[in-house]
């Protein structure tokens, strides 16, 4: 897998056709001197690589390949949902199709008297078709479309304006979301892109939401549902005040596919209303306009009006007892891909695959969940379809009573226990969910009481397809290593331009969780001490504290085995999912041999990276560029490891890190997956080794004209926002394409309007000098 290289690599690459560079580069590269040439002129803005043991000629070479693949199409497609089950595919794209998160329903309806004093005529400026005033599906304006199939007609009513989304069934309200007499602020609260799911059987409402498109990346829940609905659903997608100012691509690349032909290219202000099938189904009605309205630039309400024809119901065979409870499910529900495709539908019943040699056949899987079913689901499909998954010994811990998802652990016959703690009060969410986490380890430990281990997931994480086989692997160590405390699957610098090597693992000081393993006796250990539910913390971080770690560690991979991909969570919102989990490695073949697990065992460890620090390979970034320009650090250098310092006073500051972090597009708001002081990662194939300088115990390695990287200074107070744009700094084409709905464009800022237009007039050269 060719890596992206630089303009200084393809200028040199010229001059050497088999692929290597030599050592001794311009003033456009790097410079790589003997120890005794130090004082050599050079520019102090240039980039020193410098070798401490020079002792003979190397060659700079450009990697080509990696391990084994990353992220793959596999990886979020047809590995994890296999093309007959279909579970993550949708309609007749060829874009596979990443599974996403499931979302509290946006329930603001209102009842008795609808407050609309909107007329339901379309506006003669109205797009209706290309060709013609007419719909997309050929009918009038104020035509209706006609699908006869078999069952009742239903007639489906759609509003779309600056004040007003209304949808109606039969002339029942289902949707009704008003801003009558609101300012602009409380008006800007309700706007956006509604989406409403109809069931084909009677018209009941299964799904509703509003997708927040204005703000920038707060519409990333948009394609993992949108994509999930079976097909023969009858979605409905209307605009209320705006909700294209942010709409990125990829969510007009979806609309497109499904067959849309405005939703895609919705301007700012304008209104849009469409009713479709899912799965690649016709478009019943769609309507647009391009009108501008006097007021504030907003354009004028459009409405539209189609019928249809109910479908027969039970399309599955009833005579079985799953079959059955399949058909109750999804006439219920919605948002579980083929699971309700009535054509080729999704498993109930997946057979236990073991592991060859499987050490962890009596380890347990424990899913804390809250009330996110389709979540839930996606995680459960990713678990029980590859080796070593295993219903029995799957449990599924719930945070109160959820009926929906109730009905699907029954459909798929998961073992679950409640917590119930409907009455109790906490000091905040992150307390209740302490409490949520100390009843799940208690209920795993205790439904499996000869499990002398256990395997913890959260519902909104996909397993990759070599998730037991990593903890099959490694499980050993917590046995044989006092000084190991958990093995994880989640890399926290896991993102795709830093994670490479899924053979390789770390030694962290943190507890990295998304998928982790614990002993009984760890459990055991911490159970009667698990912090006090009257004051507000997290249970994760209290995890990670020198309390609980007491000098201990977790084993890390370089590349992940699990996939963050809810945009929102207690402590996770739209903007922080960009940055840093929506671009995040994940391993994509069942097959992955560890390299030198041995090696993470405490005393062969040191003994190795000593070896590594030591050794003549390594070199030294001295150079004051700003960590965030480009020229900082050069992609794909592979001639040996990259020593960099950063400021670090003890193990409770991180502003080296928080400047150095942001910079190279790596998690930075708290410094972790370090070790002793020493961070470990990747930028592209350059091995990097950043040591907390002088607080690490590797400090003694830093030469006396080697730079420290500083500390956040105060013209560098928006850092943070730096991390927005790493998906463009640092593109990973070749595995960007695997990750169809990740978000690779900078916001668009709102534009302002003055209340009226003043004519634009060119300039002369007197009134310009004037």
């Amino acid at each position: 897998m060719l890596m992206q290289m630089d303009m200084m690599h393809e200028s040199n690459m010229q001059n050497h056709p088999s692929g290597t560079l030599k050592g001794g580069f311009n003033e456009k590269g790097f410079v790589r001197l003997p120890r005794k040439n130090l004082s050599s002129g050079l520019s102090p803005s240039s980039l020193n690589l410098i070798c401490l043991k020079c002792r003979e000629k190397h060659r700079v070479s450009i990697s080509d390949s990696i391990d084994v693949p990353l992220t793959t199409r596999g990886a979020v497609g047809e590995t994890w949902a296999p093309s007959q089950e279909g579970a993550f595919l949708h309609g007749r794209s060829e874009r596979p199709l990443r599974p996403g998160s499931n979302f509290d329903e946006y329930e603001n309806t209102t009842r008795g008297e609808i407050k609309s004093t909107l007329t339901t005529h379309v506006p003669p400026s109205a797009q209706y078709g290309r060709e013609t005033d007419t719909h997309r599906n050929g009918s009038r304006p104020f035509g209706v479309k006609r699908i006869r199939l078999e069952g009742r007609l239903v007639d489906i009513a759609v509003t779309s304006s600056k004040e007003q989304v209304l949808v109606t069934v039969d002339s029942a309200v289902v949707l009704n979301v008003t801003s009558f007499g609101q300012d602009d602020t409380e008006e800007m609260k309700s706007a956006g892109l509604y989406f409403v799911v109809l069931s084909q059987y009677d018209g009941r409402v299964l799904i509703k939401r509003r997708f927040d498109l204005f703000q920038y990346a707060t519409g990333l829940n948009f394609p993992p549902l949108v994509t999930s609905i079976a097909r023969g659903r009858i979605m409905v997608f209307a605009v209320k005040t705006e909700a294209s100012l942010n709409m990125p691509k990829v969510i007009r690349n979806i609309l497109e596919d499904l067959g849309a032909t405005y939703g895609q290219h919705l301007s700012f202000r304008r209104y849009w209303a469409w009713v479709v099938l899912a799965g690649g189904g016709p478009t019943l009605g769609e309507i647009t306009t391009d009108e501008v309205g006097i007021m504030n630039l907003f354009s004028s309400p459009i409405s539209l009006s189609v019928e249809f024809s109910l479908e027969r119901d039970n399309c599955y065979d009833t005579s079985d007892p799953r079959e059955k409870l399949r058909s109750r499910f999804c006439h219920l529900y919605s948002g579980y891909g083929s699971l309700c495709d009535c054509e080729d539908p999704a498993p109930l019943v997946y057979e236990a695959q073991e592991l060859e040699n499987s050490v962890i056949t009596e380890v347990p899987l424990g899913i804390v969940a809250s009330k996110r079913p389709r979540a839930l689901y996606r995680c459960l499909v990713t678990i029980l379809s590859q080796r070593g998954g295993s219903a029995e010994r799957t449990i599924v811990l719930t945070d109160g009573h959820n009926q929906e998802v109730l009905d699907l652990l029954d459909l798929f016959g998961i073992q679950h226990r409640i917590n119930d703690m409907e009455g109790t009060v906490f000091p905040g969410l992150g307390a209740r969910i302490s409490k949520h986490y100390k009843f799940s380890l208690n209920a795993i430990f205790s439904t499996f009481p000869r499990a002398q281990k256990a395997i913890v997931l959260e519902e909104d994480v996909l397993a990759a397809p070599d998730f037991f086989s990593y903890f099959n692997q490694t499980a050993w160590l917590l046995d044989a290593d006092a000084s190991i405390y958990c093995i994880s699957a989640w890399n926290d610098l896991g993102a795709l331009h830093i994670a490479n090597h899924p053979s390789k693992l770390y030694r962290v000081e943190t507890h990295a969780g998304y998928g982790w393993m614990l002993t009984r006796q760890f459990f055991q250990e911490v159970y009667p001490i698990w912090k006090s539910m009257k004051e507000e913390h997290d249970w994760d971080m209290w995890f990670r504290s020198t309390e609980i770690r007491a000098g201990r560690e977790c084993v890390v991979p370089d590349v992940s085995r699990t996939f963050h991909y809810s945009s929102s969570g207690a402590h996770i919102q739209n903007i922080l999912t960009q940055a840093h989990f929506a671009g995040h490695a994940v391993t994509s073949s069942s097959d992955i041999r560890l390299h030198n697990v041995d090696r993470m065992v405490q005393e062969k460890y040191e003994e190795e990276l000593y070896a590594l620090l030591e050794s003549e390979d390594i070199y030294f970034l001295n150079t004051t560029l700003h960590p965030c320009m480009k020229a900082f650090i050069p992609k794909n250098f592979t001639l040996g490891p990259v020593v960099i310092f950063m400021t670090m006073d003890n193990i409770g500051t991180n502003e080296g890190w928080k400047k150095l972090g942001s910079c190279l597009g790596a998690w930075h708001l708290d410094i972790r997956a370090q070790h002793r002081g020493l961070v470990r990662m990747n930028f592209y194939n350059t091995e990097l080794l950043i040591i907390g300088y002088p607080f690490s115990d590797y400090s003694y390695l830093k030469p006396s004209w080697v730079g420290v990287t500083s500390e956040v200074g105060d013209q560098e107070t928006v850092l943070g926002r730096r991390t927005l744009i790493n998906r463009i700094r640092f593109p990973r084409p070749e595995l960007e394409e695997f990750s169809p709905f990740l978000l690779k464009q900078l916001p668009t800022a709102s534009p302002a309007f003055a209340d009226f237009f003043i004519p634009y007039q060119e300039q002369t050269d007197e009134k310009a000098i004037g």
